[in-house]
């Protein structure tokens, strides 16, 4: 029987090869057993926002933060799904807040930049 942390590895493999379905699946999976689990709150997040669903992609993520909040991916990564629904103020203070808890965190600084423009 896998860990959490290798099914969570096995997940991300499906994420990054594009096999949503398959990848959400294993993430729900680890909740099931672990609610409150941050990495795969943060990764159901993450595909709600790439098919569109921004208000479940941060509540997943706004839970993950509750569970550990200092971790800067976690943050900037809300903050691009706030820009996605264009809720600029919101997606401002997530990126500065990425970039308090990691300053060389370069995609949040780039972000940062496009949501200040926007």
């Amino acid at each position: 029987m896998p860990t959490i942390s290798e099914k969570l590895a096995i997940a991300l493999q499906h994420h990054r090869a594009g096999r949503l379905e398959a990848a959400e699946e294993i993430y729900r999976e680890i909740l099931t057993v672990q609610p409150d689990q941050p990495e795969a709150l943060h990764f159901l997040g993450l595909i709600a926002h790439q098919v569109g669903q921004h208000e479940a992609a941060v509540e997943y993520i706004v839970r993950a933060i509750r569970q550990k909040g200092d971790v800067a991916g976690f943050h900037s990564d809300l903050g691009a799904v706030y820009r996605a629904m264009g809720r600029l103020p919101q997606a401002v203070a997530s990126f500065r807040r990425a970039l308090k808890l990691d300053p060389n965190y370069a995609a949040a600084n780039h972000n940062l930049g496009l949501a200040m423009r926007d």
